[in-house]
């Protein structure tokens, strides 16, 4: 959070499994309502990056020595995946409950297609999630499909903005980020801030640099 949003912000927490899955931001809007922006990252088992320090490993290891620590076998069916999604849908139903308007923003490292077997929705899947805390999807809202991709890969639409009582104006993705190593696109959105904060807003605007100036020469110095 930049600017005038910074001070909007009223409470911030990380994942709470210790597994770094997502981190929560609640910002404060009018009439004590509150918008919450979760970022989300979805650990995968395959890939260019699969391996012992990749975050699904990383993730599985972690598991593995807690329920040591606690004198409980490890658990052999364990999925990061399935976890972090799980642990989601509690968290943003538990949202829900207390009325929060939520912005849910995720590296889903999974298709649209991919959310499907034999043409019903499968469990678990970044799709399930949406249907089950009945989330929007701009995209699908405002464009009538999903992009052909998020990601300078044709066809690998694996990032995604959904939303819980928010008005969306608009939503696109954005040009390559060049030199950026990340193959990742940017996705852009408006937010209807009348409706969640307060009717009239004055414009985004850099402050005015001022010169610090001291005539103690050895403070100067």
């Amino acid at each position: 959070m930049f600017g005038q949003w910074a001070t909007k912000v009223s409470h911030f927490f990380p994942d709470a499994s210790g597994f770094g899955s997502f981190t929560v931001t609640f910002i404060q809007g009018k009439n004590n309502k509150k918008v919450s922006f979760i970022s989300a990252y979805i650990a995968v088992s395959k890939g260019a990056y699969i391996g012992i320090d990749s975050l699904y490993a990383q993730q599985t290891t972690l598991h593995e020595l807690t329920r040591i620590k606690q004198g409980i076998s490890p658990d052999p069916k364990f999925c990061p995946r399935k976890d972090a999604i799980l642990r989601l849908d509690s968290l943003i139903q538990s949202l829900q409950q207390q009325q929060h308007a939520i912005v849910l923003m995720l590296d889903a490292n999974q298709t649209s297609q991919e959310c499907y077997i034999n043409n019903t929705i499968r469990p678990f899947s970044i799709e399930w999630l949406r249907l089950c805390r009945g989330m929007d999807d701009p995209f699908v809202q405002l464009t009538g499909k999903r992009p052909n991709s998020t990601t300078q890969t044709p066809g690998r639409d694996i990032d995604y903005i959904y939303t819980f009582g928010i008005n969306i104006g608009s939503i696109s993705t954005l040009s390559i980020n060049i030199p950026a190593i990340s193959d990742h696109l940017g996705i852009i959105c408006d937010i209807d801030l009348a409706t969640h904060f307060s009717s009239q807003y004055s414009q985004i605007l850099d402050s005015v640099p001022r010169m610090l100036s001291s005539g103690n020469k050895k403070s100067v110095d």
